[in-house]
């Protein structure tokens, strides 16, 4: 039985026409204690690469004893975006945007390294009360979609994925060149 992480995973990546061992150079945005790596790294191999960043020390040490990165940085992801030279071909990024009122910067930020039809995969915290978010008791985002696919518009990527998951699962190109 997949778990609901593996299950979500599976929809976008099906979505997107991703199949594994594909080589691809995969960054994992907020990888936290790593929970993404098993499936992420199927998508890197034989001959690609997986990358993590966290700010948090302690969710990297966690990371790191996945044994499933390749490469594991503790970096805010706009500074990571800022000064990466890197280019990659999947950026995913689970359950980190609740910490942007405004996901515009990161969508920028994101469009910036992703090689020309790439794909990412992000998820947000759904609300639907105000016209563009809301905050929770612990200072966390939620988005209404239809500012998300706005801003997303806007970035210069483009959805890919309409169908509604719990979590709002967003499955975005980049324009090929």
């Amino acid at each position: 039985r997949k778990s609901f992480l593996a299950n979500v995973l599976d929809k976008a990546f099906q979505t997107a026409g991703l199949s594994v061992a594909k080589s691809m150079a995969v960054l994992d945005i907020g990888c936290g204690t790593g929970d993404a790596a098993p499936f992420l790294r199927d998508y890197s191999r034989p001959d690609g690469s997986l990358t993590g960043i966290d700010v948090s020390e302690t969710a990297l040490a966690a990371a790191q004893n996945t044994n499933a990165y390749d490469r594991l940085e503790e970096s805010d992801l706009l500074a990571f975006c800022a000064t990466c030279e890197d280019r990659y071909d999947l950026v995913v990024c689970l359950d980190a945007l609740y910490w942007f009122a405004d996901p515009a910067p990161v969508f920028a930020a994101v469009e910036r390294i992703l090689k020309p039809d790439g794909v990412f995969i992000f998820t947000v915290t759904p609300q639907t009360r105000e016209p563009e978010f809301s905050t929770d008791v612990y200072g966390r985002f939620s988005h209404n979609p239809d500012y998300v696919s706005a801003r997303l518009s806007a970035s210069g990527l483009y959805k890919t994925d309409d169908r509604d998951y719990p979590c709002v699962l967003f499955t975005a190109r980049k324009k090929p060149q």
